[in-house]
C-alpha cells in the first residue's frame, strides 16, 4: 500500500526538524528516552526485549541496551533492513518512527515494516520512541497502521 501524500509531508517535516538538532541535543534526548525505557522494562518481566540499531536520525537507545545486557535481559536487535524478523512471545518491542502522537499513532519510514511486525507477532507491549520534535497532536492513519501502546520522548520524562 503506497503511503499517502500527507504522511510524506510529515516525514519531510520531521527530517527537517531532526537535521536542525545538534548532536548534543540528540544525545540528551536519547539518554532521557533510554532512562524511561529502563523504567518501563523494570516494571514488568518480559521474556525478550526487542530493540533496534538506530539510524543517525533516530533515537539512540544504546544506554537502554547496555542496561539490558548488564541486567541479563534477553535482547534481540532488529537489523537495519527489511529482512524477516521473528518477535518472540511476551516481548517488549521498542519501535522507532518518523512521527508520533502521545496517544500512540505512528508514521514510520513508509515501508510498513513495523506495522507488519506488530500485526504478525502481536507483541505483549510496544513502545514508540522519538525525539521531542517528532510529536504531533494528530497524524493521518490508514486501516493497516498499527498504534503503539506507549510513546516515550524526552519531553515526557519522569525526572
Amino acid at each position: 500500500n503506497p503511503p499517502t501524500s500527507d504522511k510524506k509531508d510529515y516525514r519531510t517535516t520531521v527530517q527537517e526538524r531532526i537535521s536542525l538538532m545538534s548532536l548534543n541535543q540528540k544525545q540528551r534526548e536519547s539518554e532521557s528516552v533510554s532512562k524511561q525505557l529502563i523504567h518501563i522494562a523494570s516494571e514488568k518481566k518480559y521474556e525478550t526485549i526487542v530493540g533496534y540499531g538506530a539510524f543517525d536520525d533516530e533515537v539512540d537507545i544504546g544506554l537502554f541496551l547496555t542496561w539490558c545486557k548488564q541486567n541479563e535481559e534477553n535482547i534481540s536487535i532488529i537489523p537495519q533492513s527489511t529482512e524477516v524478523f521473528e518477535v518472540p512471545q511476551n516481548a517488549l518491542l521498542i519501535v522507532p518512527g518518523r512521527a508520533f502522537t502521545k496517544e500512540g499513532k505512528r508514521i514510520g519510514r513508509g515501508s510498513g515494516y513495523y506495522d507488519k511486525l506488530i500485526e504478525k507477532h502481536n507483541p505483549s507491549y510496544t513502545v514508540g520512541v522519538c525525539f521531542d520534535c517528532q510529536i504531533f497532536d494528530n497524524l493521518p492513519q490508514e486501516k493497516w497502521d498499527k498504534r503503539v501502546n506507549e510513546v516515550v520522548f524526552a519531553g515526557n520524562a519522569l525526572e
